[in-house]
């Protein structure tokens, strides 16, 4: 899932992800796209690395202006979501598991997720199908 930060004069747009455990260490990715006529201008970068995973349309002076501002504000991606994640709606907990549900799953089908301790979007999803079976 990717949230808005800030749309640029040129019309980039600045998204970024919730927070990914990946290998033990929590990351953001943080997506930049303008819109061209044959398609988007793209870009990816993972904080806190700065470790860029995608690059197509931008300058090298564009790049560098988007890692300035993302030195400025690598602090605010992680903790907007830091916060997201404290204030999920939580259904219930039952033996040391947490049931709870993120608003907004891009047109998911109805279900929650279960996590034991710190809620992550990477979570165990359960749910029911319209038949009544579950997922």
């Amino acid at each position: 899932m990717m949230y808005p930060y800030i749309v640029l004069s040129d019309e980039t747009e600045i998204t970024h992800s919730h927070i990914i455990n990946r290998n033990a260490r929590n990351e953001v990715e943080v997506h930049f796209e303008r819109p061209m006529e044959a398609g988007f201008d793209s870009a990816r970068c993972i904080l806190p690395t700065y470790e860029w995973i995608n690059r197509d349309g931008f300058t090298d002076s564009e790049v560098t202006f988007f890692e300035q501002l993302m030195q400025h504000n690598a602090h605010l991606f992680l903790d907007m979501q830091r916060k997201a994640v404290s204030k999920l709606p939580s259904l219930f907990n039952i033996g040391g598991y947490r049931v709870f549900f993120w608003s907004n799953e891009n047109n998911e089908p109805i279900h929650v997720h279960i996590c034991e301790g710190k809620p992550l979007p990477v979570q165990q999803k359960s749910g029911l199908h319209q038949k009544g079976d579950a997922f």
